[in-house]
């Protein structure tokens, strides 16, 4: 049963739930006992009576001093052993620079070289004197060409612009570039400058380099003798168009004198048939 008190409370805050009397709004009353019902005997809810808590912590303070604070957390100097980073480089912010066009060679377009006017005149004289076949070049790919280009001995690729001094004014229109291959030695160089170490990097490999130098570095008589190869083609190949231009004219000479003794004989013969005729004239009308 319920208290008397609680009961009377209840009564006083809900008639609604106690005017019947009867055990099951008792029951029901017992089931709500700790709790407090409105007018249509449905309980309220917890939210709306249970009391807001407090915090009894105080609130922290928000006025602080920004100077101590700032110069408490950037003091690094008074941190035992904390030296700072001197030796971390700077990082380099500038852009990248676009990698620089390498060396290019002029290789000969030979199927535009075979519809020159020259061409067997060419083809007879790269044979001759530069001991290449241009029969067989020109019947290659381009592809092909190019690969037979940049594989060619140095002293046969320095035969070359002496080919291109015989084409004559427009010899640029018979050539196109494309990439130079790079000699083992470059290629080296260029590996090893990619793949540098930082100076900050304490390296203790050294390479031979005096070593390498001694063996791979041509001498001066090498070099001067590269540099007049191709002069010296040159003069072969202005040369052989010289001696063929000297047959051209002797060959024209030639003609020309055949043609004038033939003219000369006529000449004669005729004038000789006609002083006969004359003369035969002459005596016949003295004999009549």
């Amino acid at each position: 049963m319920l208290n008397a008190d609680r009961l009377k409370m209840l009564q006083m805050q809900a008639p609604s739930c106690t005017q019947s009397g009867n055990e099951e709004v008792q029951q029901k009353i017992m089931k709500i006992i700790m709790t407090q019902v409105d007018e249509n005997c449905e309980p309220i809810k917890k939210s709306q009576s249970k009391p807001k808590k407090v915090d009894p912590t105080p609130p922290l303070e928000t006025n602080l001093d920004t100077d101590n604070t700032t110069s408490s957390v950037n003091d690094t100097s008074s941190v035992p052993g904390d030296e700072g980073d001197a030796d971390v480089p700077a990082v380099d912010t500038k852009p990248e620079e676009p990698p620089k066009p390498g060396p290019t060679m002029m290789v000969p377009d030979f199927s535009k070289i075979k519809t020159h006017p020259m061409w067997d005149t060419l083809v007879n004289m790269a044979q001759s004197a530069f001991q290449l076949d241009l029969e067989k070049i020109a019947a290659m790919s381009k592809e092909e060409q190019i690969q037979e280009m940049k594989t060619m001995p140095p002293d046969m690729a320095a035969k070359l612009p002496a080919l291109k001094a015989l084409l004559g004014e427009n010899a640029d229109d018979y050539f196109y570039s494309v990439p130079k291959p790079q000699s083992r030695k470059r290629r080296q160089a260029e590996d090893g400058a990619t793949t540098s170490v930082p100076s900050s990097v304490n390296t203790t490999v050294a390479a031979p380099a005096e070593k390498t130098e001694s063996v791979t570095k041509p001498s001066k008589n090498e070099l001067s003798e590269k540099e007049k190869k191709p002069k010296l083609y040159l003069a072969y190949g202005l040369l052989f168009v010289l001696v063929k231009l000297i047959v051209l004219i002797v060959v024209v000479v030639e003609v020309v004198v055949v043609v004038a003794v033939v003219v000369v004989v006529v000449v004669v013969v005729v004038v000789l048939v006609v002083v006969l005729v004359v003369v035969e004239v002459v005596v016949a009308v003295v004999a009549a």
